[in-house]
């Protein structure tokens, strides 16, 4: 039984190999509260990524709750740093139907134009991820190591609410499954992402719904909060 189970699970992992990789941290904060800013989120996904040896596809659910830093450098650019717990994750039409994960990731956000209304915002985030998953006798570890680039466009409508649109773009995307019968290598199966949301600037705090989509569907809720 253990050696079918073996069987079955890498089976499924040469058909298609997944991982994880989302932005926890808000990448939209032009208009940091403070100079140091730090706030959790929770992240709603459904990721598709794509095996290098066949080019199946495969989807993998996971709810993340995540704690992300933002420090000003100077007037337009910021440090970003964000770590995240996978607490519920799904390897869909597989043998491994439940796992849990951990990632960590950093980068910067920059000011590209600061007008009245319009904001233009750039960002890059270099992500690292590993997810466990445990069936029986039977576990695989899987890692990935990704790179987002984007830019997002953000109209102030009003002092408190800011409407934002961009795009993401993974450039950089590898990871791989290891298993004691055999490793998969993978990456994500699409590089562009598109990016809706709001924000609200509250005092000492900035309240951002997001949603992700194209290579990802992701619905993200952060909250910054002024540190200092």
């Amino acid at each position: 039984m253990k050696k079918v189970l073996q069987a079955m699970i890498l089976g499924c992992l040469c058909y298609a190999a997944p991982a994880k990789s989302q932005i926890l941290v808000d990448t939209a904060l032009v208009r940091a509260p403070s100079d140091i800013n730090l706030g959790p989120s929770l992240s709603l996904s459904k990721i598709k990524y794509e095996n290098e040896e066949n080019n199946k596809t495969f989807t993998i659910k996971r709810n993340t709750l995540g704690l992300g830093l933002v420090c000003k450098l100077d007037s337009s650019v910021d440090f970003l740093m964000q770590l995240g717990y996978t607490f519920d994750e799904k390897f869909e039409n597989s043998a491994l139907d439940e796992g849990t994960g951990y990632m960590a990731g950093m980068g910067i956000n920059f000011a590209m134009y600061h007008g009245k209304k319009i904001d233009i915002v750039g960002y890059g985030l270099l992500n690292y991820i590993t997810d466990h998953y445990k069936k029986d006798y039977v576990t695989v570890d899987m890692h990935l190591t990704d790179a987002h680039l984007g830019s997002l466009l953000i109209f102030k409508a009003s002092p408190v609410v800011g409407i934002f649109g961009g795009l993401d773009l993974v450039p950089y995307s590898e990871g791989s499954i290891d298993h004691h019968s055999g490793n998969v290598d993978f990456k994500r199966n699409e590089l562009l992402n598109f990016k809706l949301g709001l924000e609200f600037n509250l005092p000492g705090v900035v309240i951002k719904p997001e949603a992700t989509l194209g290579g990802e569907n992701t619905f993200s809720l952060i909250a910054t909060f002024a540190i200092n």
